[in-house]
């Protein structure tokens, strides 16, 4: 399923989590979807790779626990984003 790309801008990485991110900037990774904040505006979601969790805030798309995305993960001044290229979600990305 193909949708528009969306940006995710990560709010907390830990100390191991940025390295992993360091050693992923430019190329494509999964990941899954653990918990997705209620309440919030921010579409604050927390997500894990590579044994990782963090923090992410979603925007351009609606996801839920469990859902599987694949993004591409760049590197900015203002730290790392993660660029939304495909997902298995089942329910299908809906634009928010």
């Amino acid at each position: 399923m193909q949708v528009p790309p969306a940006q995710f801008f990560p709010l907390r990485l830990p100390a191991g989590a940025r390295d992993f991110m360091r050693s992923m900037v430019g190329r494509e990774i999964s990941v899954r979807v653990t918990h997705v904040y209620s309440g919030s505006d921010t579409g604050a979601v927390r997500l894990r790779s590579g044994g990782f969790e963090f923090e992410a805030r979603l925007q351009g798309v609606r996801v839920r626990p469990g859902d599987t995305l694949f993004v591409r993960v760049m590197q900015s001044e203002s730290g790392y984003q993660l660029q939304l290229t495909q997902s298995s979600s089942a329910a299908g990305m809906m634009p928010a």
